[in-house]
């Protein structure tokens, strides 16, 4: 299987007034330009998902319909991926799947937690992941903490980049 995470776009500040809650920010202008060209440039990286998972919160599931518009691939809305989820339950999920590619969209901290655990090499230096930033682990067979090899990471720059190429 082939996890590839992706954080959530650029969204509103919590603090806006016209924002009712955190669980209610959406993606911004800027936010849904930024995270398509990040989509593109992991479409040419070859990335096709099926399912993508994506936490309940409104920034995360645009990031994700964005995902799904520019890569393909079914919507699955999971509260494994919202912010404050012990990483086994969204190991549990990912175990049930038989899909080829998952992509995972959510918050930070989590990711770059679900991200740590999924990883063999516990040495191995990762950066937190910026908005739209992604990163893709394989594992040989189903998702596992501690069984998955790091194939790559990119922060969105580098995605955008990739997408315009």
């Amino acid at each position: 299987m082939l996890l590839v995470i992706l954080r959530h776009g650029i969204a509103i500040d919590a603090t806006a007034p016209d924002c009712a809650n955190d669980a209610a920010r959406w993606l911004t202008p800027k936010g849904i330009r930024r995270t398509t060209a990040a989509c593109e440039g992991l479409r040419a990286l070859g990335i096709a998902p099926d399912p993508i998972l994506t936490s309940p919160l409104v920034r995360a599931q645009e990031t994700a319909a964005i995902a799904a518009k520019v890569l393909g691939g079914t919507l699955e809305v999971t509260d494994t991926l919202r912010g404050g989820v012990q990483t086994a339950a969204a190991f549990e999920a990912l175990g049930g799947l038989t899909a080829e590619t998952v992509l995972c969209v959510g918050h930070a901290p989590q990711l770059d937690l679900l991200a740590r655990h999924a990883l063999a090499d516990s040495e191995i230096a990762l950066a937190f992941l910026k908005k739209a930033g992604a990163i893709a682990i394989e594992f040989d067979g189903q998702a596992a903490p501690g069984g998955g090899t790091l194939l790559w990471q990119h922060q969105p720059r580098s995605l955008r980049e990739l997408g315009s190429a």
